[in-house]
């Protein structure tokens, strides 16, 4: 009897685990509602920005999604910290003005991601790879500087290099898709 009640509460246990990791994957894989498009003005140009509804946090959904439905970039689907792993590293960076330069030299280009270290992410201590956090580059305005996008949750940011020092932001690296969609 007891043989059978615990293969019968390992099925449960295993389904169960099967359906989080199916939630998990239909929830990465699936495009969240959205709410509006935010027009953002870059140098004369106005780019819609996709304002997705997010339950929680997922910035690298977001930031994938933008560079998707704003440039036609097609980043892989994973978390933050796996584009190391998963998407072309462009540069590894350790300051605002790094990254201001190589938008100077056309080698930070709009629609590639950068990855941050965020002091206040929950995750800071779990993920030890060096950032936390996705940005999208929009572009740089004359008046305002180098443009992010970003997500906390479900606000959606758009910010320059002083308002992401402010935050206590620190840039760590650039990606670029794999293979381009365009």
């Amino acid at each position: 009897m007891r043989a059978i009640f615990r293969k019968g509460l390992l099925g449960i246990l295993a389904a169960g685990a099967l359906a989080v990791g199916t939630l998990k994957i239909h929830r990465m894989n699936s495009d969240p509602k959205l709410q509006k498009n935010y027009p953002v003005a870059v140098n004369g140009k106005t780019l819609n920005i996709p304002d997705y509804e997010f339950n929680d946090t997922n910035c690298a959904m977001g930031a994938r999604l933008v560079a998707r439905d704003v440039f036609g970039m097609k980043y892989a689907e994973c978390s933050a910290w796996d584009r190391l792993k998963k998407d072309k590293i462009i540069a590894k960076i350790n300051s605002f003005e790094e990254l201001d330069e190589l938008a100077q030299d056309g080698k930070l280009s709009e629609g590639m991601i950068v990855g941050i270290f965020n002091p206040d992410s929950k995750r800071k201590e779990k993920y030890t790879v060096g950032f936390t956090h996705n940005l999208v580059y929009l572009g740089k305005d004359d008046d305002r500087g180098c443009l992010f996008t970003h997500y906390l949750g479900d606000p959606l940011f758009v910010e320059n290099i002083e308002q992401l020092k402010n935050r206590g932001y620190e840039p760590r690296y650039i990606f670029a898709p794999q293979e381009q969609s365009q």
